[in-house]
């Protein structure tokens, strides 16, 4: 069994699920190939530095900007515009630096975590006229946007049964859709001794605490909800977690020595399940990933300034499940919090997206459907 994880570089939770998907896959089979690379990165290296740089000063900065682009995307993906500059994009360098890319790994199946990384590889094989390898494609949002479905993939793992009809009314065969969750941490939700972990950490293991996070890069205007919820002293402690983002990190070190409220500042970590498990309540910006550990530990989730198009529309999945509550403003901020404290929420509650087992369940469709 060799599979080839393709995933994009804007952001880490597609790397983060990339990750579990392989332990998965390892685990069924500990001689089995697998790879995980970015498409651009080998292909268009130059071209995609500049688009993700182009992109995060986008979502930083003029986020109006991003939910124009996505909504026209949604609506007019095969417009003219849209398939000239992904015939720019992949060229005869790109398709030829995959050429060698799956002469070197000899995949069975390419799984696709990213609908630009999809696009690169369907437009990459139509080019190779070729039968194989197999190319499937993973949604880590609670959307399907025209991307996904317009590609007519050999297969899709998707976050929840109801994206099913979401794809099925496009013509994709229901028996190339598989609800199966988000893939997280093997870690999430496995960890029991709250009070211990809350010592671990310096915390105080009796103070309800909230976990504050903005995402691989720090975004949502972490310093304002610290301050925000840095006025609500004794009631409750806060662990921030800053990401890849050195100058938040500093800017919030400093913010902290002035609040009344406990708080513990992290940078980029690779330990999102012990935090979580610290925590009883988690105010984040609504990544795919992020929720689904959220949801994977039972968490209950306060969204706040999620970035528009797949963010935004995230929001409204959970907020009509009931599996989070939006907070507006900075009005709302405290009064929500100390509510959701109180009364807990549902978060977790609903199995078929809080699957730990997500990425077992990929590897043995996969395995079974693809490979024997």
């Amino acid at each position: 069994m060799r599979v080839l994880l393709c995933t994009y570089s804007a952001g880490y939770g597609h790397h983060k699920t990339a990750e579990a998907i392989k332990d998965a896959f390892l685990k069924i089979n500990p001689d089995a190939g697998v790879y995980i690379v970015d498409p651009f990165k080998i292909g268009r290296p130059g071209i995609n530095s500049l688009l993700i740089s182009f992109y995060l000063q986008m979502v930083k900065r003029a986020p109006f900007i991003y939910r124009f682009i996505y909504e026209k995307a949604e609506t007019s993906q095969n417009s003219r515009i849209t398939a000239f500059w992904w015939k720019v994009i992949i060229n005869r360098k790109f398709c030829q630096a995959m050429n060698t890319l799956i002469l070197q790994e000899q995949p069975d199946i390419i799984l696709c975590l990213h609908p630009f990384s999809a696009i690169a590889m369907r437009m990459w094989k139509n080019s190779a006229g070729k039968s194989g390898p197999v190319i499937t494609g993973l949604l880590t949002d609670y959307t399907v946007h025209p991307f996904w479905w317009q590609l007519d993939l050999d297969g899709y793992f998707v976050s929840s049964p109801d994206l099913i009809n979401d794809m099925t009314k496009h013509g994709i065969p229901p028996r190339r859709v598989w609800p199966v969750g988000i893939p997280v941490d093997s870690t999430a939700g496995s960890y029991r001794d709250k009070a211990a972990i809350r010592r671990s950490l310096g915390l105080n293991p009796e103070t309800q605490t909230v976990l504050v996070m903005g995402g691989g890069l720090g975004l949502g205007g972490l310093d304002e909800i610290v301050r925000c919820l840095g006025t609500m002293g004794q009631e409750i402690q806060m662990l921030v977690v800053t990401g890849a983002n050195p100058a938040i990190q500093e800017n919030l070190t400093r913010l902290v020595a002035g609040v009344i409220t406990a708080v513990k500042v992290f940078g980029f970590v690779n330990n999102v399940p012990e935090l979580m498990a610290a925590s009883d309540l988690i105010v984040t910006k609504p990544g795919g990933v992020t929720v689904a550990e959220a949801l994977a530990t039972g968490l209950p989730i306060i969204v706040w300034r999620p970035i528009p198009g797949q963010e935004e529309r995230n929001t409204s999945f959970l907020v009509r499940k009931g599996l989070a509550v939006l907070a507006e403003d900075l009005q709302e901020l405290v009064p929500k919090v100390r509510f959701a404290l109180k009364v807990k929420s549902k978060a977790g509650h609903d199995l078929a997206l809080a699957n730990k087992s997500a990425a077992r369940h990929i590897a043995d469709i996969m395995n079974k459907t693809y490979i024997n």
